[in-house]
């Protein structure tokens, strides 16, 4: 899509937003964020998704969850952002199904719950969702790791060996919390 385009589309976009239209709003609001056809803006793409999630608009609501999570344009404020997640997540939003279901199992915002991180995370692998997909992978992969299967155990011990423990720890503090992880911990701290 060349400038003039974009900024055609912006241009459209935004006399929609400005007569109300949620979906309107919501992209308007990804352009502001990305400074795509527009000036970047996350205080202008905060107001957008703003005015789309009071519409109930799901997309808008995890966007602007993604705000408060990070503090892009607003205070970060990550009980503010689960909030908004699951107001997206309850109408079937896979990805803040997935963001919901990453911050119970870190957590971040709300108490941490390793049951409420695998229902969401279940909910949002459903949908296709890759990034939930492999975080259940993961987490069945440890459990068999601790139940004795030799093939995850052993992959285990490669992976320590292999890979930075850095990408575990969220799924090492659920399983820690389930009480699936024996000694795995002890294999990958």
């Amino acid at each position: 899509m060349d400038d003039q385009s974009t900024e055609e589309k912006v241009k459209q976009y935004k006399e929609s937003a400005e007569q109300g239209d949620a979906v309107a709003q919501c992209e308007l609001g990804l352009f502001y964020l990305l400074g795509v056809g527009i000036s970047k803006s996350e205080t202008d793409a905060v107001f957008w998704f703003r005015k789309a999630a009071e519409q109930g608009n799901a997309t808008a609501q995890c966007n602007l969850g993604s705000c408060y999570a990070i503090g892009a344009g607003v205070p970060m404020d990550t009980t503010e952002a689960a909030n908004l997640y699951r107001l997206a997540a309850e109408q079937g939003h896979a990805n803040a199904q997935y963001c919901l279901a990453s911050m119970y199992a870190r957590g971040d915002g709300v108490s941490q719950d390793p049951a409420e991180a695998l229902h969401w995370y279940h909910k949002s692998a459903e949908q296709g969702m890759a990034e939930a997909q492999f975080e259940l992978g993961l987490y069945y992969f440890l459990k068999a790791a601790n139940q004795g299967h030799a093939l995850a155990a052993h992959n285990l011990n490669l992976l320590q060996k292999n890979w930075s423990k850095k990408w575990m720890i969220p799924w090492i503090i659920v399983a820690v919390a389930a009480g699936i992880v024996g000694f795995v911990l002890g294999h990958i701290m």
